[in-house]
């Protein structure tokens, strides 16, 4: 039996991207990638993805994918910070 002894980590600590205000609707944006180092195939290495602070993406809680899902004003608001968490299955 695996022991969940590793927990998720980004393949970057930090991600940036530049993105023109015009691109449509429910574009990708970037993917997020994490890897687990615990036994394949057991829920101690199944990494599901969370959002955190942002109202105008949405993140695929399976795949990393990050899309936008409102509209861009640059005048309004020019850059985003947010945070994407990473975390497995297996119990704490």
């Amino acid at each position: 039996m695996d022991e969940n002894d590793n927990p998720p980590k980004f393949d970057k600590e930090i991600y940036s991207i530049d993105i023109i205000e015009t691109i449509p609707l429910n574009s990708i944006l970037i993917h997020f990638h994490a890897t687990d180092p615990d036994e394949e195939n057991t829920l101690n290495s199944q990494i599901e993805y969370r959002l955190y602070n942002q109202t105008i993406f949405s993140l695929d809680s399976t795949t990393g994918e990050l899309r936008l899902t409102g509209k861009l004003d640059r005048e309004e608001k020019s850059s985003y910070e947010f945070d994407v968490i990473a975390f497995d299955h297996g119990q704490a």
